[in-house]
Parts: structure tokens; C-alpha cells; sequence
């Protein structure tokens, strides 16, 4: 069997780590962070979590909220980062989910097993 590829976009997309009700770091935000990440790998076969960044934005309230956020990688097409972005905002309880096209090409190739 000849290897096979995939290629559909790579996407960022940057989640909480604290969410809208918790607002601190804890062992439970810990545990729903692997639960969003168990649901959209399930979705998309996999993703890449970065190291964390501090992100800032202005709220829906005009003030200005700086909170640790993870950079996701994950290839998928369109209609997926979308649905996992609506995923998110509910998810987290965010009133806003940031995500971006990283490259319009990425190949996943995959090869069979020896054992």
C-alpha cells in the first residue's frame, strides 16, 4: 500500500486557558481545555497545541482583558474551523473566538503500519 495524502488548510486558532466562568487557572480549567481538545481532535483527527501566550483585547465592555491563551494548530477545511470556532465560543463562554488560515496548503501523509 502506497503512502496517501491529505491537504487542507492549517489554521490558528487561540482558546482560553481560563474561561469566562472560572477566570482563574485551575486543575478544572486543565481538565476542559483536554476535553475541547479530545472533541476537536475527534473532529479533525488531530491537532498541535503551542506554548501559551498573554493575550489582549478589548471586551464587549470597552475594557481591556489580558488573559493566557494557547495557539492551536489544526488542518482542516473551512466549514471545520468554523464549526470548531462556534464550538469554542460556546464552549468557553467567550463573546469572541480569533482564528486564522496559516497556510492555504497542508499536506498530512500518511503510511502504513509495520507491525
Amino acid at each position: 500500500m502506497f503512502p496517501t495524502n491529505l491537504t487542507v488548510p492549517l489554521w490558528e486558532i487561540l482558546i482560553p486557558i481560563n474561561d469566562n466562568v472560572l477566570h482563574y487557572v485551575t486543575e478544572a480549567s486543565h481538565r476542559r481545555i483536554r476535553e475541547w481538545q479530545e472533541k476537536v481532535a475527534a473532529t479533525t483527527g488531530g491537532l498541535t497545541i503551542l506554548k501559551s501566550r498573554i493575550g489582549e483585547y478589548v471586551s464587549t465592555h470597552h475594557a481591556l482583558i489580558k488573559e493566557p491563551m494557547l495557539p492551536i494548530l489544526i488542518a482542516c477545511t473551512e466549514k471545520d474551523i468554523l464549526s470548531i470556532a462556534d464550538f469554542t465560543a460556546s464552549f468557553f463562554h467567550q463573546d469572541a473566538i480569533m482564528f486564522y488560515q496559516v497556510s492555504p496548503l497542508a499536506t498530512i501523509r500518511t503510511y502504513p503500519s509495520e507491525a
